[in-house]
């Protein structure tokens, strides 16, 4: 595939999601040399990543789309954050590049929809940011692009553990995205002997 400058369609909803779309926008705005296209797909039209993305001009899709079909001609390459939905099957197959999830975990460890709040409840004494390229019908599964770790202070909380896994998760975005296709190419398998997973969690810590 010839690249770059990529077209992206990122997919996000939080804070989690936004510290990723900040820094591929501004690597947009700065220069189209890597980026010539940045999108949002997005589930809620209240959330910051939609705030975000409105008030700089990204346009912005609304999640399920009616049809995939044509994505295949307008991106290479989906970046999700947080995004909060199982991304369809056939959507899925339509990105050339496939699409990139970034998980603030050591995958396999704490697979799902809380993990931070759930390793520090747990104890653990490290985490970090994981990028993993989705898999058709299966959650946080897929293989490993890149992988960042982190200790966890003995005090620290979920806001702040979150904000710097975020910050964590924008660099490495960046990272892989400098480095297609290469990146989706050099890709090391999950396994599941170690694995764990954290539902979903109401309650801070």
């Amino acid at each position: 595939m010839e690249g770059p400058p990529w077209r992206i369609l990122f997919f996000g909803s939080d804070d989690f999601s936004l510290k990723a779309l900040i820094a591929l926008t501004d690597e947009f705005k700065r220069s189209e040399k890597l980026i010539s296209k940045l999108d949002l797909m997005f589930i809620d039209d209240e959330s910051v990543a939609w705030k975000y993305a409105n008030e700089h001009r990204l346009n912005r899709i609304a999640y399920p789309p009616e049809s995939s079909t044509g994505l295949r001609d307008n991106y290479d390459i989906g970046v999700v954050a947080s995004f909060g939905a199982m991304l369809r099957n056939d959507l899925i197959k339509e990105f050339p590049l496939g699409i990139l999830n970034a998980h603030p975990s050591l995958l396999p460890r704490w697979r799902g929809a809380s993990p931070i709040p759930h390793a520090i409840m747990h104890g653990d004494t490290e985490t970090g940011v994981t990028i993993m390229k989705i898999k058709p019908d299966e959650f946080d599964t897929g293989d490993i692009l890149m992988q960042t770790r982190t200790k966890i202070g003995p005090h620290e909380h979920t806001p702040e553990l979150l904000s710097r896994l975020a910050d964590e998760s924008a660099n490495l975005v960046l990272d892989v995205i400098k480095d297609l296709p290469k990146s989706v190419q050099n890709l090391t398998p999950q396994g599941n002997e170690n694995a764990t997973y954290g539902k979903d969690m109401l309650l801070p810590f």
